[in-house]
């Protein structure tokens, strides 16, 4: 089965979206901040839910495909994605859906889903932010992710390592070293 790409558009900038599968049943699928992306979440899983569903993964402005911030938006970033999110999903026509995040995509999932019940008929938040405008360090974590090539570069070097990439699942991302093979 074969993921499409659609261009789509938000305040001047191309937003990259993902299309999988067929059907009146919806999922949307958000990624997480970092170095993160639509396809980097959720390629593998694309494809299976596309068998049964019509699934979208948006790479939300400043990852993946999708033109980049040149500085944080004014109003911060969760209700800038969040108007994002609402920008897409009006373009792509979509009524009801199930609505899938990861960390920081999940933070923005329910907020969506809390401004737009009647359009979000399942929320799955996965490993999900909170509710917060803001994140930690939030102007320290944008320049990183945004404007530095410090986590670019760090992302590239760990993953020409696989006992770095190893221990970075083990011990940072999951924190449970046993359970990580």
């Amino acid at each position: 089965m074969n993921i499409e790409r659609i261009p789509l558009s938000y305040r001047g900038k191309t937003i990259m979206t993902y299309r999988c599968g067929t059907g009146n049943d919806v999922i949307v699928l958000l990624h997480g901040s970092g170095c993160d992306h639509a396809l980097l979440s959720w390629e593998g899983v694309l494809e299976r839910l596309g068998r049964r569903t019509r699934v979208y993964a948006i790479d939300l402005p400043g990852y993946g495909e999708s033109d980049p911030l040149e500085q944080i938006p004014e109003e911060g970033f969760y209700p800038y994605y969040h108007h994002c999110l609402e920008a897409v999903i009006d373009q792509l026509k979509l009524d009801r859906f199930v609505l899938v995040g990861l960390s920081m995509g999940g933070a923005i999932a329910i907020r969506y889903a809390l401004e737009h019940p009647e359009q979000v008929c399942g929320l799955v938040p996965v490993s999900s932010w909170g509710l917060s405008e803001k994140i930690g360090l939030h102007g320290l974590s944008s320049w990183l992710i945004h404007r530095s090539s410090f986590l670019r570069s760090t992302c590239s070097k760990l993953s020409q390592s696989p006992a770095m990439m190893k221990f970075y699942v083990q011990n940072i991302l999951f924190g449970r070293k046993n359970t990580c093979s």
